[in-house]
């Protein structure tokens, strides 16, 4: 998720949206949508980031995802 290291030794993520685009195809191997994007964006409270892979991984998607490995191993097991 992380770009980069700034010049004073912290982390650089790019732009919030590509921060909040990373973050749902890590988790979900999705895009997100415009409205889940905007949402992500503006919320400037403290934990924001860690609230949106919270959702994501409440999502169905995040199941699918996680599954995908083993779906392949039962398939190739036959």
């Amino acid at each position: 998720i992380y770009d980069a290291v700034d010049g004073s030794g912290g982390w650089y993520t790019g732009t919030v949206a590509d921060t909040a685009a990373r973050s749902h195809m890590n988790v979900t191997f999705r895009l997100p949508s415009d409205a889940l994007t905007d949402a992500f964006v503006k919320d400037t409270e403290p934990g924001a980031y860690e609230r949106q892979v919270e959702r994501l991984r409440a999502s169905p998607h995040y199941g699918e995802r996680m599954a995908q490995g083993w779906l392949d191993v039962v398939r190739f097991a036959d």
